[in-house]
């Protein structure tokens, strides 16, 4: 460690003789570093760390499959005889998505709504922080209208208002009694909403069973496999089959993790971004390793005059591998500053919003991948002119008027061929994604788009049963429907 410590303070002088090597050397490292911090934090947000539900490993989602639809909902009469023949579930819970309004305040707002089952909280392990839940008796069709509030509404709509519970609030025309508060942490990521209602009061609720109805979560019980589950519902999905040819016949599920769903869209793009950066890191360690070799060669006569003292090659080696890897670690430090601005920059700049609940703060495993990829830099870059210059010629680079070997030349232009090798991969790939891109945005719609705007009218079924009332005058003259039609329906 004396030693260890010598050679730093050592390389840290001569780093600081020579202020803009080394800022050159720090800024590059630190741009390819911070660069590979900002799409790690993202992927190791987004596709590395479990869901933030208790034993979130045994969550899954249950689709219905058919000739037509590859992947959909699933009908509520299925959903209860999915509840009452699983083994290898604790517990399946539906859910639909759907915006509602808010009315009898200052103001009507459409707010985010999602219809669920009784038991859809207690598949999560999620417990109100105030009031409670739903329970089973809430779960019963013709049940009293009950709602469940997020936190951050609480909050900010509500003022934090401690006697809410209990309250009546009108959503869709319809009086529901606020039953309970979820946690601050609780983010749903496959439709985050700001209301929680029974799912007997979604619009279009249905227990006809040919019309799906809600998505399906559903809990493993412990030590049951996803292939054991999907195996059981196969064989559930036939029993159903035979039992209503006239809607089940030709009705299969799928049985795929939680996580994987919420992620679909995302991985394949993050991973291409990663190995992206990894490039350009690979790039400026190529550049940085060429200025090493160069300011290496100016000190061939130091080198050779500490071997002529006794240094070993292994302490020559040591002492060169020390001064890169401290300044591989600077470039770190700064790359990972970087890294966190460029992460923000990158999240709020996404085309498609991240799932709901994803954290993307720097966390432990954000800054080992950051330490690891500032020690492996410092030794990509360092080892070349560390094995080239530990073995000095003594004799030769010591006599006065003596040249040093040009065999540096060679390792410098490996250097610059990985270089330009590198930078031509990311110069196609870069072309081909602006080319695809530029396609699409030439991409004909079918219609002449200029000036078009849209908008989208939503009345309840309550106050509006019937289709006369929804029939409101357009700009030409002509009667125009408002849909009732849902946004979970319209994405099916």
């Amino acid at each position: 460690m004396d030693t260890l410590l010598k050679d730093i303070r050592y390389g840290v002088r001569g780093l600081l003789k020579r202020p803009g090597f080394t800022a050159i050397v720090v800024i590059t490292l630190a741009l390819g570093i911070g660069a590979n911090t900002a799409i790690f934090s993202v992927v190791n947000a987004v596709l590395l760390k479990p869901l933030p539900f208790a034993d979130s490993g045994q969550l899954v989602m249950v689709f219905t499959k058919d000739s037509k639809t590859p992947r959909g909902y699933v009908t509520y009469p299925d959903l209860q005889d999915w509840q009452k023949q699983t083994q290898l579930f604790s517990d399946l819970a539906g859910m639909v998505p759907q915006s509602v309004n808010l009315t009898g305040s200052e103001e009507p707002t459409r707010v985010v709504g999602s219809f669920v089952t009784g038991n859809f909280f207690k598949t999560l392990k999620i417990d109100a922080v105030q009031g409670h839940t739903f329970s089973s008796e809430q779960d019963q069709i013709g049940a009293a209208r009950v709602v469940v509030v997020s936190y951050d509404t609480w909050r900010n709509r509500f003022g934090s208002d401690a006697q809410l519970v209990g309250k009546i609030l009108t959503l869709n025309g319809q009086p529901f009694t606020v039953v309970g508060i979820l946690p601050e942490s609780f983010h749903f990521p496959y439709g985050d909403s700001d209301v929680w209602m029974p799912l007997q009061y979604y619009p279009n609720f249905t227990q006809d069973r040919s019309k799906t109805t809600a998505g399906v979560i559903g809990r493993l019980k412990p030590g049951a496999s996803l292939s054991q589950a999907q195996a059981e519902m196969n064989t559930i999905a036939g029993r159903l089959a035979q039992q209503y040819p006239a809607t089940n016949a030709d009705r299969g599920v799928i049985v795929q993790r939680f996580q994987e769903v919420v992620v679909e869209g995302f991985g394949v793009l993050l991973f291409v971004l990663l190995g992206a950066v990894g490039f350009v890191l690979l790039i400026g360690c190529a550049n940085v390793a060429n200025l090493l070799l160069a300011r290496a060669a100016a000190r061939q006569k130091e080198f050779a005059l500490r071997a002529a003292l006794g240094a070993s090659r292994m302490r020559l080696v040591r002492q060169l591998l020390t001064e890169t890897v401290v300044l591989a670690l600077v470039g770190g430090t700064l790359g990972l500053l970087a890294g966190n601005w460029g992460t923000h920059l990158l999240v709020s700049n996404s085309p498609s919003q991240l799932p709901a609940g994803v954290s993307t703060k720097l966390d432990l495993t954000v800054l080992a991948f950051t330490l690891g990829v500032s020690m492996l830099s410092g030794l990509i870059f360092g080892l070349a002119p560390a094995l080239k210059f530990s073995r000095p010629d003594v004799h030769e680079t010591l006599k006065e008027g003596g040249r040093a070997s040009g065999g540096q030349s060679r390792v410098r232009g490996l250097f610059v061929v990985t270089q330009v090798a590198l930078s031509l991969i990311l110069l196609i790939g870069a072309g081909l994604m602006i080319r695809t891109f530029t396609k699409l945005l030439k991409v004909a719609p079918g219609f002449n788009a200029a000036n078009l705007l849209t908008m989208e009218y939503r009345v309840p079924r309550t106050k509006y049963p019937e289709s006369a009332p929804r029939i409101v005058p357009s700009t030409n003259g002509q009667a125009t429907p408002i849909s009732p039609i849902s946004r979970s329906e319209r994405v099916l």
